[in-house]
């Protein structure tokens, strides 16, 4: 997995440790009455799980992951997105490749016959996303740049 929840404990060999609920898979009873969040780091994925993200990704995404001029820009796109999809999987029980991610009228994403609701930010090496069946979720990550005093 490539990110970690408010449960999880710390990374080990450059992967996060993830840690889902105790039930043997997810549904989406456990939504019902929970927000799910989850923070991923491109600085803690080991450079071999770069590849499998790009595996997960559909078309559009790896054409968008091959527009960034900048390796690290890239690489943060495939962490949060390749997590994305590995979340959603568990969640649903598909397989992370053919999980298909539709915007609605307001360019929100959305997955089509599913009532999970999610959203995902990312700013700089960081990325959060949130999963609710309870009601649409947004969130939203920044990175604090610090200037120098002047």
């Amino acid at each position: 997995m490539f990110g970690k929840n408010y449960k999880s404990g710390s990374p080990s060999e450059g992967f996060p440790t993830v840690c889902f609920p105790s039930t043997g898979s997810i549904m989406t009873t456990h939504l019902r009455d929970h927000v799910d969040c989850w923070y991923i780091s491109a600085a803690e994925l080991a450079p071999q799980y770069e590849s499998l993200a790009e595996i997960l990704l559909s078309h559009e995404e790896r054409a968008r992951a091959d527009s960034f001029c900048f390796a690290r820009d890239r690489r943060c796109y495939l962490a949060a997105h390749g997590a994305l999809r590995l979340l959603i999987a568990r969640y649903t029980g598909e397989s992370p490749e053919t999980v298909t991610i539709r915007n609605d009228a307001n360019a929100r994403p959305m997955l089509e016959n599913s009532p999970i609701q999610f959203n995902l930010s990312h700013s700089g090496d960081l990325a959060l996303i949130a999963f609710s069946c309870a009601a649409p979720v947004g969130v939203d990550v920044e990175k604090i740049h610090e200037f120098p005093d002047l």
